[in-house]
């Protein structure tokens, strides 16, 4: 039941889809991986230290109401390489209906899943999880070698289907700037909407 704080009622709520096939190369494909090559070379976000690549995925997760916010800390990554990765700022990716209304970093593999609120309140934070040594996202660093969470708090604007794409994380090592995306995608539905 991850995500859900061992809570089998809100495990029964999330809809989790995975997605995963090999992709033949085509001319869109090439041509972005020449782009996103040339881009790298341009200084733009090449491939930096925080890793690993997740699974494609979609989560639906049911929304208290249009504004109030609820916690997402599905996402994590490693800093593989040899120095510290200093997070910039953390944002929605492709956002539709849907606000970042706060977000976390907090160190270790152990995270907070889901939350009916932002930020989560005490009593949902699993022991292992070192909520007492989050950070805002501006300033926060991963050590080489160490893992860390992303705890956003996330809004549906509307009563339409909100959705984000996932995360993009944007950090630096020295004066080499980079971006960590995560690939699993976010869906809350307003009631009576319904993840099915």
């Amino acid at each position: 039941m991850c995500g859900t704080n061992g809570n089998p009622s809100l495990a029964r709520q999330i809809v989790v889809t995975a997605m995963s096939r090999p992709v033949r190369p085509t001319g869109r494909l090439i041509v972005a991986s020449l782009a996103a090559a040339l881009a790298s070379a341009c200084g733009s976000s090449a491939r930096g230290p925080l890793g690993p690549t997740e699974n494609v995925s979609t989560i639906c997760v049911p929304a208290a109401g249009v504004g109030q916010a609820r916690t997402d800390n599905m996402d994590g990554a490693k800093n593989t390489g040899g120095t510290a990765v200093v997070i910039d700022r953390i944002a929605l990716a492709s956002p539709r209906h849907i606000k970042l209304t706060g977000a976390y970093v907090i160190p270790g593999e152990k995270w907070i899943g889901w939350a009916a609120t932002f930020p989560p309140p005490p009593r949902s934070i699993r022991p292992g999880v070192h909520w007492s040594a989050r950070h805002q996202p501006a300033g926060a660093r991963i050590p080489p070698g160490k893992w860390a969470g992303f705890v956003v708090g996330l809004a549906p604007v509307s009563h339409a289907t909100a959705s984000s794409a996932g995360l993009v994380v944007f950090y630096h090592v020295g004066s080499s700037h980079y971006q960590w995306r995560s690939r699993v995608r976010i869906v809350l539905k307003v009631p009576p909407r319904q993840c099915t």
